[in-house]
């Protein structure tokens, strides 16, 4: 079975794919930023920083508490099949939250990546990304390194 191919601005895929922007396919959360101020409050929550992100897997066994309020943790609580992508650091670097950890958070250094609907397939995203920034190179230069590359 031959499948027809096009020519995109990022390449050659299938003909029946679609390129756009990824947050077309899911919906973007940052994190909460970590500071002595936010650390301090009764309701002290696991979060991830972006030395627990690897590519295509979770580092668990050394997390952070921070305080986080009612609101935050409805809007930062994370849920299987999340996308959590690395700002800082090495840039891009993603894996899959898959409820490991009850009640799990994420700080500012981190985007929530949560598929709408039926658009994309968190596996595909790690993938991409993977390829992306790691292999193609194809956001090279893009982020800022002067100080913590972001």
């Amino acid at each position: 079975m031959k499948i027809e191919l096009k020519q995109t601005e990022i390449g050659e895929f299938p003909s029946v794919w679609k390129v756009d922007r990824v947050d077309s396919a899911f919906d973007i959360q940052q994190g909460k930023q970590v500071s002595k101020r936010n650390r301090d409050g009764e309701h002290q929550r696991p979060f991830l920083r972006t030395k627990n992100v690897f590519w295509n897997r979770l580092e668990l066994t050394d997390l952070d508490q921070m305080h986080f309020n009612e609101a935050e943790q409805t809007r930062l609580e994370l849920q299987a099949n999340d996308l959590l992508v690395c700002e800082g650091g090495s840039i891009g670097r993603t894996a899959i939250w898959s409820n490991e950890i009850n009640g799990c958070l994420y700080q500012n250094h981190i985007h929530r990546l949560r598929v709408k609907g039926d658009k994309a397939h968190s596996q595909f995203g790690v993938y991409w990304l993977w390829y992306a920034f790691d292999v193609a190179k194809l956001y090279f230069g893009r982020g800022n390194v002067t100080t913590i590359p972001n």
